[in-house]
């Protein structure tokens, strides 16, 4: 998988990316349970997997199998300065305080009242900020987390504040502006179109019908790989491909 990557910035010419996503998919097959926790690089919009584990069960993983995986891929590529990007199940202060000593950013998404009082203890109190928030604005506030100092930032989600999901709470441990955190926080939605293509959308993960987890390692690995090499393939053939536009604004090959 590095050398790929290698591969691929050696011929496109484009900077390191700067981005990782983390998050999980499963599924069933018969009484064989998959869940595959991913490490990914995002490139040129991308998921590209970088390490992964089947953990073998349903629901979250813990704080121990995420900070396992990415020990292991922190021994296999040098992840200091990148941004992780993940979703409200990978929070915890123990787990932000990891992330610290790795040397990685990160911008995570937290559920409602994550860390409320922490948050209220920073200045403007969590009711305040989630009021403007549902407003329309944009508002954030230093907090101290354990041993860390990070920046809390909440908006109202594009959906409008009568959704059932009104809001979205993201805690970062960048300087940047609050905007330009929110802005790349979005990057974090490459990883649905990953998992929709391994799973279903062509590589059909979905129907290996293993029960044998070696078996299942080994082709979830080599339908990985032959993902990135189609993306790299893709990536490497974009310009000559023709394109049509749609009516929505968007561009896509016609083959």
């Amino acid at each position: 998988m590095i050398w790929l990557i290698d591969y691929i910035r050696q011929w496109d010419g484009r900077s390191q990316s700067l981005f990782l996503t983390l998050d999980a998919t499963s599924w069933q097959w018969g009484q064989t349970k998959i869940q595959l926790l991913v490490l990914s690089l995002v490139y040129r919009g991308i998921s590209l997997p970088l390490c992964w584990v089947d953990l073998a069960k349903k629901g979250h993983s813990n704080q121990q199998e995420r900070k396992r995986l990415l020990q292991i891929a922190s021994k296999l590529y040098d992840l200091r300065g990148f941004c992780l990007l993940a979703d409200r199940e990978y929070v915890g202060r123990n787990w932000f305080a990891f992330l610290d000593e790795l040397g990685l950013f990160f911008i995570i998404r937290l559920s409602h009242q994550d860390y409320k009082y922490e948050v209220s203890a920073g200045g403007e109190s969590y009711g305040s900020l989630l009021k403007k928030a549902l407003q329309g604005k944009l508002v954030s506030q230093d907090v101290r987390i354990g041993q860390g100092c990070y920046q809390f930032i909440a908006t109202c989600h594009q959906d409008g504040p009568d959704g059932t999901d009104p809001l979205v709470l993201l805690l970062t441990n960048t300087t940047w502006s609050k905007q330009k955190v929110l802005a790349r926080y979005r990057i974090r939605w490459c990883t649905e179109p990953l998992f929709r293509h391994l799973k279903s959308n062509g590589f059909n993960l979905e129907a290996i019908g293993f029960d044998n987890r070696q078996k299942i390692r080994l082709l979830v690995a080599i339908v990985v790989v032959l993902y990135v090499i189609c993306v790299a393939e893709g990536l490497k053939h974009f310009e000559r491909i023709s394109h049509k536009r749609y009516a929505n604004g968007g561009r896509y090959g016609t083959e």
